[in-house]
């Protein structure tokens, strides 16, 4: 399966859009009822392009409806915001997750701030310990990208008048603000294909990462989940918020790993990516 939101939400933790795994689990963990609100979802749900479903599609589920909606080759789904608050850091936490921690916050979960990026990909996390701490239903172990650049505002005509040619041609104020010099090159709003240009000011010229996360859910179950939408619910609004940027590229790097292109709206987060469909099929209901 491709990285992205649909195809690699987790199919350990919901796979179905009744979300009944596990009893709350599948709702607890994902907050989405499966991971086939990816790939080719909007096609074989009706096998024919002209059901309307492509204008999106309602999953009625234990946490409210989820609302997946279809941006060209990008699947997005709505989730609330759920910003953590500082909490002390116990000595314990850097021991059970396996790498040195920085930081704790709390919401559902306990999020956790490592160094670097490394310290995440390379941690060696204590199940059992995880499991025993008395914070968080599940864990997120979380550092900045090392790519990641705190915004850049009104990079333009009026405030930048000597653009760098060797890194920057045609910074144009009326098509684009916030232009990452460093990166982008003619970056105007028609020709970029990954963002959510409907609704972003804040174009992405490249998919440059801003964060990398990991979460792991031994106290429902899941040692570690690939991908996951509701941990999501928190970091977004955690790094949005210390990155000073409402539209971020994270990528969570267990080791499937996935992209997921966010979006900090208020008292909501989007969250898309790209998938493939890896199954179908159908059942019929027998009277």
């Amino acid at each position: 399966m491709s990285d992205g939101v649909g195809g690699d939400l987790s199919d350990s933790v919901c796979n179905h859009p009744s979300g009944d795994v596990g009893g709350d689990l599948g709702d607890s963990v994902c907050n989405h009822p499966s991971d086939d609100v990816g790939g080719d979802l909007g096609d074989s749900v009706c096998n024919h392009p002209s059901d309307d479903v492509r204008d999106g599609v309602q999953f009625h589920t234990k946490s409210g409806t989820l609302t997946v909606t279809f941006e060209g080759d990008l699947y997005r789904m709505d989730f609330p915001s759920r910003p953590p608050v500082p909490v002390e850091l116990a000595p314990q936490y850097g021991a059970a997750v396996g790498c040195e921690v920085e930081e704790a916050h709390l919401s559902r979960d306990l999020l956790l701030v490592a160094r670097d990026e490394a310290a995440v990909r390379t941690a060696t996390p204590d199940f059992d310990a995880l499991a025993a701490l008395p914070l968080g239903f599940g864990v997120i172990l979380t550092a900045a990208a090392s790519t990641s650049k705190p915004e850049q505002k009104d990079i333009g005509a009026k405030e930048q008048t000597d653009c760098d040619t060797t890194q920057q041609t045609d910074c144009v104020a009326t098509e684009q603000t916030d232009c990452v010099a460093t990166e982008q090159t003619d970056c105007v709003a028609t020709e970029q294909t990954d963002c959510f240009a409907t609704e972003q000011t804040d174009f992405v010229a490249t998919e440059q990462t801003d964060f990398v996360s990991r979460f792991f859910v031994p106290k429902g179950g899941v040692d570690e989940d690939p991908v996951t939408g509701s941990s999501h619910s928190t970091l977004i609004p955690f790094w949005a918020a210390r990155l000073g940027k409402n539209v971020l590229v994270a990528k969570q790097v267990s080791s499937r790993g996935g992209t997921l292109y966010c979006e900090q709206r208020g008292g909501r987060v989007g969250i898309a990516g790209r998938a493939v469909l890896y199954l179908s099929g159908e059942m019929h209901h027998i009277r």
